[in-house]
């Protein structure tokens, strides 16, 4: 089944309401260039070590200094900073998707954009490599934000089971935890260090391997 080909403006409205809902409540403070280097810090250890395995040693072994200094910062250790850089992180990934959800023209372009915004979470040097359904995943999250990234790998999920709807693939829920396993898979069976036209290529191939599960009879 094929899509409209033009993207009806309400046809997402409930999940863009739910996601500005989420990117209200879950508006930052703003942070001192020492706390931003702590956070930005905390994600790259998170997309390389993993999310259970950052320590505030590592942290502070990679900003060069003791690991003391950082309860200045965040009095709440470990997981003051993991809550903090997690919201930061995933608020910024719902501005772009909110982003996406009002410029795109047409369902198709509304997909393909959503597939290459994960893609290139995940792949590209400039980013934290983190997914909200690897995250929701991990075992070792703080308690005070544990239910928030529930909450928002569950709306990340809708997200894009409204963008397989409008695109013509209604009742599509199992379909998408498959392409969420297989684009979140990626990091495994792509190629390491990929370049502009590397990510370009993997997106478009990713989008084309969602497409083909999308058809599927689950």
């Amino acid at each position: 089944m094929v899509g409209r080909e033009e993207l009806d403006a309400t046809s997402c409205e409930s999940v863009r309401e739910a996601l500005v809902l989420f990117l209200d409540e879950s508006a930052g403070h703003g942070h001192t260039a020492s706390r931003q280097d702590i956070l930005k810090v905390f994600l790259q250890l998170a997309s390389r070590e993993g999310l259970n395995d950052v320590s505030m040693r590592m942290i502070a072994s990679e900003l060069n200094i003791k690991a003391p200094s950082l309860y200045a910062h965040f009095p709440g250790g470990r997981d003051e900073i993991a809550k903090e850089a997690l919201s930061n992180y995933f608020r910024h990934l719902g501005t772009e998707i909110l982003e996406i959800l009002d410029r795109a023209d047409t369902p198709q372009e509304l997909w393909s954009c959503l597939i290459r915004l994960h893609i290139t979470r995940l792949h590209s040097s400039n980013s934290a490599r983190l997914s909200p359904i690897l995250v929701n995943s991990a075992h070792n999250v703080p308690s005070g934000i544990s239910a928030q990234l529930e909450g928002w790998a569950n709306l990340y999920e809708r997200i894009h089971v409204a963008a397989a709807t409008v695109l013509g693939y209604p009742d599509s829920e199992k379909r998408i935890k498959v392409i969420m396993t297989l684009l979140d898979g990626s990091t495994q069976w792509a190629d390491p260090g990929l370049d502009e036209n590397g990510l370009a290529l993997l997106s478009e191939r990713a989008d084309l391997l969602s497409r083909t599960i999308l058809r599927l009879d689950f």
